[in-house]
């Protein structure tokens, strides 16, 4: 949407197109009605807004122009004065086929709903855009000049009446000239101690007009920009603007007009005589006489030598930036100004989001570092502080700095930043941890090596002693043994051999698994002909020589699985055994089950010792025993249960464990099904 605007005053064209642009239209602009008849027939807008007073063709006899063309005539027409403000004026405007007739100044909300609801009104053809009345020239410029003498008659009558009104505050004042000259000493006083304020004032005082002409400025403000008084009363501030902040200032002076932003400190650059830029900090706020807005005052504070101090440090800042250890500056309350890209790297914050915010944010609040904390900042401002801490990331992360930190003093020997170095410790902690855990780890690995030693010892030396003792007897006593005796000595020499073998196996086998040397053989296996009737067959006799009741129950019809042979056999073989080996009385049940078409379930349960929940994290850990030494009840290397779990992650099998002492233990192998 294109809106044409027509006003021979620079301030309010700029004022009047910002307002409309901040609205979402799109702007062309011209000085007088020439101008913009000229510019209506090129562009083809679709609303045109024209003031009236303007040289060259006046706003009257450009909205008569544009009435007169075939297809600008169609172009909505918005009169906005403030010269033409009487009735007749607006009736001789709305005869010239304008559609609105708006006076200045107007509410900015106001105006743009204004022009909202004519170009809706137009768009939705609920009214067309007013024509000119066909009147003859003549008569046309009858009322064209009645409209100025209307105005001439206005200005006339607006004169008698101040005179009049002259007259009457003459003889008014005659009564209370004496009452101002007793007061005026008074005022006289208060305004020398206002000046006196104003000119010894450490700011730059300033008052502009509308156009930016300066009204009144004070010694500071003559002395910062090296001008003279008179020499800056005959300037614009425009005059003392950079070019590049000029839109930044028009911007404000905008804000001001609208209430918005007053008091808010705004930083400038401004040239002086000598061409050397200042740095300054203003607070504007409207200049009103008698409620009228006539212009802009302010107070400019030159903060060219704060800034040059900032300069410095941002010279400090850029040579220490590319240091792999997290540099920072903070000021004397501990707010950041600076941070080098390791720190905002390892902290995991951005520039934007660190600086101007407390140390504080990186120290845990929990720490047990709050007292050392506290001293760091005063300590640092008597001379350094050194030593570790905690700190913490922007996503909560704890880790260990080394913190060194030291004072930045200025020429006056006056602390005026701090700066710390921190070195993230974390690897040397780690490295630390682990060479304990280590040493840890050595020393346990040792007494594991010692006990089994001692295990492995004592299931080799038991079953040899056995042998030997019995061999020993069969030389001696041969002869006079009886059958049932010879055959008893035979079993014993046969256990003891197979217990030997037995321990050897596992050895070996655990070995295989370690170094993974182990090839297993994947097969569909039937787990119920396969391998738990055949296991069933050979621990049978085992344990009814123990009193002992094996079962077998089986839920399903079948029980394929895919898997290796040998290492699923070794994995029940090592729970039958244990669960004969550990039960003195009752049974030992085998439960085939299934759950579902995908898994088959099957349970191993023994009415046996149980393990103690001290143990049960140990259980499947390699030679180790919840009785160790060679006082302990039953024999065994630890090797069992630590293969069963090996095996069991091999094929993918989950194991799980729930046991009572002295009530039994119950272990649940989970299969998927092929």
């Amino acid at each position: 949407m294109k809106i044409l605007i027509v006003d021979d005053k620079e301030e309010n064209t700029y004022l009047l197109e910002t307002l409309i642009k901040g609205n979402g239209f799109n702007t062309i602009t011209a000085k007088n009605g020439a101008e913009g008849l000229k510019l209506a027939l090129k562009e083809k807008p679709q609303l045109i807004i024209s003031d009236i007073l303007m040289p060259v063709m006046d706003g009257f006899t450009f909205c008569r122009e544009v009435k007169k063309d075939k297809y600008l005539c169609k172009i909505p027409f918005i009169f906005y004065t403030a010269t033409y403000t009487s009735s007749k004026d607006e009736e001789f405007a709305l005869s010239l086929g304008a559609d609105r007739f708006i006076l200045k100044p107007q509410d900015p909300d106001i105006f743009i709903k204004i022009v909202e609801e004519l170009l809706e009104d137009v768009k939705g053809k609920r009214i067309q855009p007013s024509a000119s009345e066909i009147l003859p020239e003549d008569i046309i410029l009858e009322k064209y000049n009645s409209a100025l003498i209307r105005k001439l008659e206005d200005k006339m009558t607006q004169a008698e009446e101040t005179e009049k009104k002259l007259r009457k505050i003459n003889s008014e004042l005659e009564r209370v000239i004496e009452k101002h000259k007793q007061t005026e000493a008074a005022l006289g006083e208060s305004e020398r101690k206002y000046r006196t304020l104003v000119s010894q004032s450490p700011d730059g005082i300033f008052i502009v007009d509308l156009d930016g002409n300066f009204l009144s400025v004070n010694e500071t403000m003559c002395k910062t920009l090296n001008f003279s008084y008179k020499e800056l009363l005959a300037m614009s501030i425009w005059d003392i603007v950079p070019i590049q902040y000029k839109q930044q200032h028009q911007e404000r002076l905008r804000k001001i007009i609208k209430g918005e932003g007053i008091n808010e400190a705004t930083e400038y650059e401004v040239i002086g005589k000598d061409g050397r830029r200042h740095s300054i900090e203003v607070m504007s706020a409207p200049f009103l006489k008698e409620k009228l807005l006539i212009g802009y005052q302010g107070i400019a504070r030159d903060i060219t030598g704060r800034k040059q101090a900032e300069e410095k440090i941002t010279l400090l800042a850029h040579s220490i930036k590319s240091i792999s250890e997290c540099v920072s500056i903070t000021d004397n309350k501990d707010n950041f100004v600076f941070v080098n890209d390791a720190f905002l790297e390892k902290y995991g914050y951005t520039e934007k989001e660190i600086i101007g915010k407390n140390r504080s944010v990186i120290r845990p609040q929990d720490s047990e570092d709050v007292v050392v904390f506290k001293n760091i900042l005063p300590e640092t401002i008597k001379g350094g502080w050194k030593g570790e801490v905690i700190n913490v990331k922007k996503d909560g992360t704890k880790f260990p700095v080394y913190l060194s930190t030291s004072v930045i003093k200025n020429d006056n020997n006056e602390p005026i930043a701090l700066i710390g170095v921190a070195t993230d410790i974390s690897e040397m902690k780690k490295a630390e941890k682990e060479l304990i855990q280590a040493k840890e780890i050595a020393e346990k690995s040792d007494r594991l090596k010692s006990e089994f030693l001692m295990q492995i010892s004592h299931e080799i030396r038991t079953p040899i002693s056995v042998i030997s003792s019995f061999i020993s007897v069969l030389k001696e006593e041969m002869n006079s043994l009886t059958k049932d005796e010879l055959s008893d000595i035979l079993k014993s020499i046969e256990s003891s051999s197979l217990r030997i073998i037995r321990t050897i196996e596992l050895i070996i086998n655990m070995s295989e698994m370690q170094i993974g040397t182990y090839n297993p053989t994947w097969e569909k296996i039937d787990l119920i002909k396969d391998v738990l009737l055949r296991l069933q067959r050979e621990f049978l006799l085992a344990a009814k020589n123990r009193n002992l009741e094996l079962i077998f129950t089986m839920q399903v019809e079948d029980a394929f699985i895919y898997g290796d042979r040998y290492s699923i056999n070794q994995i029940f073989d090592n729970l039958l055994d244990n669960a004969i080996k550990y039960t003195q009385k009752g049974k030992i049940e085998i439960l085939v089950t299934g759950d579902d078409d995908k898994r088959i379930k099957i349970v191993v349960e023994d009415t046996g010792i149980g393990i103690s929940d001290e143990y049960m994290n140990n259980l499947f850990k390699p030679f180790l025993q919840e009785e160790q030494g060679y006082s302990r009840r039953f024999e065994g290397n630890g090797l069992g249960l630590a293969l069963v779990k090996k095996y069991c992650d091999l094929n993918g099998i989950q194991i799980s464990v729930e046991s009572k002492k002295e009530v039994g233990s119950k272990f649940t192998l989970t299969f998927s099904r092929f």
